[in-house]
């Protein structure tokens, strides 16, 4: 289970990155009680769960813009972070490290990984890993270009991402730039089989609206796609909503309200893929 930022959250953001507080929840979701039994129910079960952590900008209603002696926290007169400063790397990977300790989670998503240098990330994954031996730390970076830092155990791989779509929204198209991806990816990454493998993202349109414009049948398309995913190495992460086929343009657009009146016959589907998966490794 990945989930995007649940820290409490101001501003007009509907997507948790525009942090007030580190170390609170945002009210709509609930408490950090709640979070905690959510993390064991998942532990009992024997499914991790991780947590976007974000460290490029702060909301200005957060305490630090509020205090002239933090100043050098940010990047000139913007909300931006300056990780370079030793006080504020040392309070961020301070608060990932408490939820850690806190909540038991297994794993942090960060989103805009560039925007901060090695340095923060070498500090940042030595903590972690300390606190938590087995810890699932996943980059990603807003463009498809190949990027990587040693201190994530994966990056999201938007360049596959970027040839898989094309390559199935639509019939009779040569895999040949699909296949290639794969295998770029397999020589270029330090662990390629930890690398994150996505269809769409929180910053891109729905895989589906891809597939409209084609008017073809969105779940027979999907199906294709997951197995691709499911069956080649990496880590597939599905977006919620795609396992009903959800369409979406552009940001907020592609983040509506989950709907529940779900396709059976797709989410049996990936029911079985992952079971497959499990069963037979590679």
């Amino acid at each position: 289970i990945a989930l995007s930022s649940i820290f409490d959250n101001g501003g007009q953001s509907y997507r948790g990155d525009q942090v007030i507080d580190f170390y609170e929840t945002e009210k709509h979701f609930g408490t950090i009680e709640e979070f905690q039994r959510l993390i064991e129910e998942a532990h009992k079960r024997e499914m991790k769960v991780m947590l976007e952590f974000v460290v490029d900008s702060v909301s200005n209603e957060h305490e630090w813009v509020q205090d002239p002696t933090k100043s050098g926290y940010f990047q000139g007169n913007s909300l931006k972070l300056n990780h370079r400063d030793e006080q504020l790397s040392e309070e961020l990977i301070a608060a990932a490290k408490w939820w850690v300790e806190e909540t038991d989670i297994d794993g942090y998503y960060i989103d805009h990984s560039q925007e901060a240098p090695s340095s923060f990330w070498d500090g940042f994954a030595k903590e972690m890993k300390e606190t938590k031996q087995d810890f699932y730390i996943l980059g990603s970076v807003t463009e498809g270009s190949i990027y990587e830092e040693e201190s994530f155990d994966g990056m999201v791989d938007l360049t596959l991402m970027e040839e898989l779509r094309p390559a199935f929204a639509n019939i009779d198209i040569d895999l040949a730039d699909v296949i290639n991806a794969t295998e770029n990816g397999q020589t270029q990454y330090t662990n390629p089989e930890l690398n994150g493998k996505v269809l769409d993202t929180i910053n891109s349109s729905r895989f589906t609206r891809d597939i409209l414009g084609t008017d073809l049948y969105p779940g027979t398309r999907w199906n294709l796609v997951l197995t691709y995913s499911y069956t080649t190495p990496g880590i597939p992460f599905v977006l919620y909503g795609s396992e009903i086929a959800m369409d979406g343009g552009d940001a907020p657009d592609n983040q509506k309200l989950m709907g529940f009146r779900a396709d059976k016959e797709l989410i049996d589907y990936v029911t079985n893929l992952g079971r497959l998966r499990q069963e037979l490794p590679a």
